[in-house]
């Protein structure tokens, strides 16, 4: 008798060790999701199996709680091999219109299919992974549908009312950041919107810095409110070549050029680095980093060693931010001095011909017709 007991203490010892190994080895991600409310809200929500022990599983996918009816899963079972680290299953959750207020818990569950036993009688066990999805109803009964849209300095937000409630008053905070620091608001008019009616809110932002902010706009309708944040951009990041500088030169000698390169934005812009093209060879600057509205130096160092007095063409390449400045230039070599000078550019020459050729060809047509009156 007492060797009975010990057989089933050992029997439920190795069942207990054989599911937290498969616990272990197989994961659910994320556990928990929460959803607010909205009136016919359609979303696809992804769940992970992780595979940490390499093994074979076919895990069955099933639901069950308060949101059945509103809830469709993808994959009704899914089969991890040894090689799979994880797989993603799919659910979509489709809400009705209304729904009563309170909170709407629903139970995703993946339970690994049961293994055949062997002839010896090997135990088999099973284990369900579980992810809990809440839904939170409030009272209120009013819903908005909010877009943004920011162009430059103005603003537009449309808003829709989606509930079946009217809402007496809804209006729009914005707030504009620079580096987390609060440099303007704005309160819009309020307006009122009745069951599907669509209205939009105007107002633009009065300044001419360019650089980069951040939204922070706050809708509020009736006792209620929501937020929406948006980065946004006025007008274009750009480095301007302010000049380029050679001191103590001595043909054949390594020449030091002093490239001078000025931002206009308002961040750091990483990264920033140069080519200089002289005589057809190639010069690579270091990369630096420039801070906002900063003048920043970089040097660039240009063998002479087997260069002849005379004058090269020479052309600047700046790059930042997958972007690039050129600006073409002469440099006029002597035995001790360096002259650096704006290229002379061909296509002001053709303008000019183009010019004088539309004014001598106006001239000889008036003259044409006044012959001929």
């Amino acid at each position: 008798m007492k060797k009975i007991k010990n057989m089933k203490k050992i029997l439920l010892i190795i069942l207990i060790l054989m599911l937290v190994k498969n616990v272990a080895a197989l994961g659910i991600g994320p556990a928990y999701k929460t959803l607010d409310f909205r009136p016919e809200l359609n979303q696809t929500i992804a769940l992970h199996l992780y595979n940490t022990g390499n093994q074979e599983s076919t895990l069955i996918i099933s639901s069950s709680g308060d949101l059945t009816d509103y809830i469709k899963i993808k994959n009704q079972s899914i089969t991890l091999i040894k090689n799979d680290s994880f797989k993603t299953v799919y659910y979509e959750i489709n809400l009705p219109k209304t729904l009563k207020p309170g909170t709407y818990e629903e139970i995703i569950k993946a339970t690994e299919a049961p293994k055949k036993s062997n002839s010896s009688g090997t135990i088999t066990s099973s284990l369900s992974l579980t992810h809990k999805l809440t839904l939170n109803v409030p009272p209120h009964g009013k819903y908005i549908d909010i877009s943004l849209d920011i162009n430059n300095t103005n603003f537009m937000i449309s808003l829709k009312n989606i509930g079946e409630k009217n809402i007496s008053n809804a209006d729009a905070e914005i707030i504009i950041y620079e580096n987390e620091e609060k440099i303007f608001n704005i309160t819009t008019k309020s307006i009122a919107l009745e069951p599907e009616e669509k209205k939009e809110l105007k107002t633009t932002w009065n300044t001419q810095k360019i650089g980069e902010y951040q939204a922070v706009v706050t809708i509020n309708y009736d006792e209620l409110k929501t937020k929406i944040e948006r980065d946004f951009n006025i007008g274009e990041i750009n480095i301007k070549i302010n000049k380029i500088i050679i001191n103590d030169f001595k043909l054949g000698e390594i020449a030091k050029l002093d490239i001078y390169l000025v931002s206009n934005w308002n961040k750091i812009i990483k990264d920033v680095y140069a080519d200089v093209v002289i005589n057809k060879n190639t010069i690579r600057t270091e990369s630096v980093d420039i801070k906002p509205e900063e003048t920043k130096v970089i040097p660039a160092y240009w063998d002479t060693k087997n260069l002849n007095k005379g004058t090269y063409d020479a052309q600047l390449i700046v790059h930042y931010k997958n972007k690039i400045f050129e600006k073409s230039f002469d440099v006029l070599v002597s035995e001790n001095k360096v002259e650096i000078k704006p290229a002379f550019n061909t296509k002001y020459i053709y303008v000019l011909l183009l010019i004088i050729f539309i004014i001598i060809f106006a001239l000889f047509y008036q003259k044409k017709i006044k012959k001929s009156t």
